[in-house]
């Protein structure tokens, strides 16, 4: 878990505030773009099972596409 040092509290909150809202804004673009983003933390990638979640995103990524009407397929219709 993340925690705020104890010195210059006022700064790391403020940047913290602000990465927040950088990371939400980068998100929405991507997605606006398209994209499905995932986020995998840092601790995140120590754990075992990481390879197996990854599989799991392409895996559910794929199925998503598959159902998905293509664009030629939108603009033929």
């Amino acid at each position: 878990m993340a925690s705020t040092p104890k010195t210059r509290r006022d700064f790391w909150e403020a940047k913290f505030e602000a990465n927040v809202q950088r990371d939400r804004r980068n998100l929405e673009t991507l997605q606006e773009l398209g994209w499905r983003p995932e986020i995998v933390w840092e601790c995140e990638s120590r754990k075992a099972d990481l390879p197996d979640r990854l599989q799991a995103i392409v895996e559910n990524s794929s199925k998503r596409d598959q159902a998905a009407p293509s664009s030629s397929q939108e603009a033929a219709d």
